[in-house]
């Protein structure tokens, strides 16, 4: 009785676990809401229409983006080297932990640091770096777990 009670425990995991793999394929198969694709990876093709478009929207979901854009994706450009001695003597400083980010990460990262709009504002600068990292880290999360790349494409 105990073995006939194991196979049907068996099958029943493995039908559960065939179920559960399934609907895990099929949400991810399922298009990306765009404001949260463009939210997380604002450097994927087709943000800057996303962008366009959470201009004219009030939404919550639209704030995001738009978030995503001020906060973080306007320091990806230029490229540059990555952070430099300065930086870091600028983060320790300043009680900023900072991850093993990506190389455009840290490249992004130089550039908020050394913005020319921050430099007055300690304040701002250091809530602008805070902002960065927060969002480069949510970045590398959300593409570790989406395959994000240069290639992908929100829909409008």
């Amino acid at each position: 009785m105990l073995a006939k009670f194991r196979g049907h425990h068996a099958i029943s995991t493995v039908i559960c676990l065939s179920i559960l793999a399934g609907a895990a394929v099929s949400a991810h198969a399922q298009i990306a809401d765009p404001y949260v694709s463009c939210s997380f990876y604002p450097q994927g093709t087709g943000c800057q229409e996303v962008l366009q478009q959470a201009l004219r929207d009030s939404s919550p979901a639209a704030a995001s983006v738009r978030s995503a854009f001020e906060q973080y994706a306007r320091y990806l450009s230029p490229e540059n080297a990555g952070l430099s001695a300065d930086d870091k003597v600028y983060l320790v400083q300043n009680g900023i932990r900072f991850f093993d980010l990506e190389k455009g990460n840290l490249e992004g990262l130089h550039n908020v640091i050394n913005d020319p709009e921050l430099a007055k504002d300690t304040e701002a600068k250091r809530m602008a770096v805070n902002a960065f990292i927060a969002h480069a880290v949510q970045a590398e999360l959300y593409c570790g777990r989406n395959r994000c790349s240069g290639e992908e494409q929100p829909s409008s």
